[in-house]
């Protein structure tokens, strides 16, 4: 025991908490979806099913756009100055009502690729291909993640904040009132319905494929799929980083994450079937009512207790952030937090997959220690890394002083006024052009009269700041070789 580090600590600890996400937090989540879901399904307009679908849509997306919206005056509510009482109530509010929203939303669309296109699975590969493709040409694909692979703590910073896709980092956005309208109902009304889509999905081609005549093994054989998938996908985590940091082509790099994603929501999906289809089967199977109740409330109020009921709520969406090697290991491959706000500092780079953006480190092309910064304007892909350490600029001058002559003094020649070594005027002679400082022609001694300057070779100044070799400066010797 002595032996061990911070290291095999930080191991530990990232174990505990992956166990958390996966045993704790990810059953009451989907408790409570259930039964919140399946109440609807009892409880609003059950006779008429399209009827039900678009007022589902109508609970879950109005609300949820009014609450991304308004974010910054209810952020306010969650200030310092506001008592601690004040807070609680409003936020645990909040969160009750955005909670039905959200699973309202999703139930809403759902229930209409149901009714127009059935439960086949076709119809599932068609729903699952379609919102899978339009994501990442949103690239959003990250977005379909979900408990136990991302969970939401109730804090105090940040509680009532809704990311946007076209403006993730709320602290800082600022922009004109149609723009954002605009990223606030793409990021609800697109965005968080494509990945209604993508699961939706995945969960007709499971239903279809595994023990579908055999409810019972089907609910448990999703449950043992979805947790062995998810401690793969934890524990394959530090692995998938270091090939990561090798690879050095942009594409390469969106793929294995692409693969990544993927895996991780089979795993989501087969884990959340798996409880929702065990609730289903084994809990009061009988009083289908009294069943759904008790698991929406008993899952609400465990969250709450346990503050992180947050996770709960598919708020906001979050643009793809490939890896960054300047990032702590796994921090860029699922979201810390869903729809929660991300933490941003000057040193940061966001890299965003078809908008080819690499932000540059305080405005600055080159850094204090010589190396170079990739920088990418007008959108343009850049297919590097985010900063190229061994790439030095092409042309480097080390060392270079101006040439200064010390030993010369000021020469003074009959008819002109004084010539300084660092200033040269123009040399106004009988037949003699003028010389200027930076284009000096030669000079013609024989047009100079006899007895002002002797045995004077003719000079060709390249040059301006060489001096005249004249008859009181004595004349430079050349350094031999």
């Amino acid at each position: 025991m002595g032996g061990e580090g911070p290291g095999s600590c930080t191991a530990v600890l990232q174990a505990l908490d992956a166990a958390v996400a996966l045993f704790f937090v990810c059953p009451l989540v989907v408790a409570y979806w259930r039964g919140c879901w399946q109440l609807m399904d009892q409880l609003l307009f059950p006779e008429n099913l399209p009827v039900s679908a678009y007022s589902s849509i109508f609970i879950g997306i109005v609300p949820h756009l009014v609450f991304c919206v308004f974010q910054k005056s209810l952020e306010k509510l969650a200030g310092d100055n506001v008592p601690s009482a004040v807070y609680l109530v409003a936020s645990r509010l909040y969160t009750v009502l955005f909670s039905i929203t959200c699973v309202s939303h999703w139930r809403g669309v759902w229930l209409l690729w149901d009714l127009y296109t059935g439960i086949s699975w076709q119809s599932g590969l068609l729903s699952f291909g379609l919102g899978f493709s339009l994501l990442i040409i949103a690239n959003s694909v990250r977005n379909i993640l979900a408990p136990p692979f991302v969970s939401n703590a109730d804090e105090r910073k940040g509680y009532f904040t809704i990311p946007t896709l076209f403006n993730p980092q709320v602290q800082t956005r600022n922009t004109t009132v149609w723009l954002w309208l605009t990223d606030c109902t793409f990021t609800v009304v697109v965005v968080d319905s494509l990945v209604v889509f993508v699961w939706r999905g995945g969960w007709v081609i499971v239903d279809s494929f595994l023990y579908p005549s055999k409810p019972h093994l089907s609910a448990i054989g999703s449950t043992i799929i979805g947790a062995s998938i998810s401690v793969i996908a934890f524990m394959t985590r530090p692995l998938l980083n270091s090939t990561l940091k090798s690879l050095r082509h942009l594409w390469l790099k969106i793929s294995v994450e692409l693969c990544f994603y993927a895996l991780c929501f089979a795993a989501t999906v087969n884990a959340w079937r798996g409880v929702w289809k065990s609730l289903d089967q084994f809990f009061l199977p009988n009083d289908r009512l009294m069943s759904n109740l008790i698991s929406a409330v008993v899952g609400q109020t465990l969250l709450l207790l346990f503050w992180c009921s947050n996770s709960n709520l598919v708020r906001g969406a979050m643009p793809d952030k490939y890896y960054d090697e300047k990032q702590p290991s796994g921090e860029d491959l699922w979201p810390t937090t869903r729809g929660g706000p991300e933490s941003s500092t000057n040193n940061s780079r966001t890299r965003k997959c078809n908008g080819g953006l690499v932000t540059q480190k305080s405005g600055q092309d080159f850094n204090g220690d010589g190396t170079r910064e990739a920088v990418a304007y007008n959108n343009d892909t850049l297919d590097v890394t985010d900063e190229i350490t061994n790439a030095p600029p092409a042309v480097q001058i080390k060392d270079i002083q101006p040439v200064q002559n010390k030993t010369s003094s000021p020469v003074q020649i009959e008819g002109t006024p004084p010539v300084h070594n660092n200033e040269i005027p123009p040399v106004q002679n009988e037949g003699t052009p003028s010389v200027h400082n930076n284009e000096i022609p030669p000079v013609q001694i024989n047009a100079i009269p006899p007895g002002q300057i002797k045995d004077t070779p003719p000079v060709h100044n390249k040059d301006p700041r060489e001096v005249l070799s004249l008859e009181s400066i004595p004349p430079r010797e050349t350094p031999s070789e």
